[in-house]
């Protein structure tokens, strides 16, 4: 654990990178890293071939929509 103490610092909260304090500690915004885009990306076309896939109505879907989901849940998983 770390003693409390009387000194404060100044955080700067920015877009290129997620915050800044005065003490030269920085934290990447990992939203505007190239790998998260282009998971995200990824993502977005494996719900969108989700629902694509999906038949209303029916209980026991298509394969084509069991792998689109099961791509979208993996890819989910690699972004968290």
């Amino acid at each position: 654990s770390q003693e409390l103490t009387n000194e404060s610092i100044g955080v700067d909260v920015g877009l290129k990178e997620l915050f800044v304090a005065s003490n030269g500690t920085k934290e990447r915004n990992i939203n505007k890293d190239a790998k998260v885009k282009k998971l995200l990306k990824r993502k977005k076309s494996a719900q969108r071939d989700m629902s694509r896939r999906f038949k209303k109505g029916v209980k026991i879907q298509s394969a084509g929509y069991e792998k689109a989901k099961t791509e979208h849940l993996r890819l989910s998983r690699k972004i968290m």
